[in-house]
């Protein structure tokens, strides 16, 4: 589905507010999709860039990100993105 794109665009699963029960339908439902270095890759495209509305849950820095983390260790790196995307040179999200 990424095959030969230009750029790669998500948002936050699970916006600040929303209650904790809701994350973990949201974050199965999701996981597929999250973006990282295989998706990335998948394009076949080194020039494809990614970007982010923000806030994005890169990490366990933020509040929210702690808290996914440590009900989600598996999540500890990145949530809708891993921080090796958001931290990388294909990422334009603050351009």
């Amino acid at each position: 589905a990424v095959k030969g794109v230009d750029f790669i665009h998500t948002d936050v699963w699970v916006s600040m507010g929303e209650p904790v029960e809701a994350w973990a339908e949201r974050i199965e439902q999701l996981l597929p999709y999250q973006v990282n270095a295989e998706l990335m890759k998948a394009t076949g495209n080194p020039r494809t860039k990614f970007m982010h509305c923000l806030p994005a849950f890169h990490n366990s820095d933020t509040k929210v990100g702690k808290q996914i983390a440590e009900q989600y260790p598996h999540l500890a790196n990145g949530i809708e993105v891993t921080d090796d995307v958001f931290e990388s040179p294909a990422c334009i999200a603050f351009e």
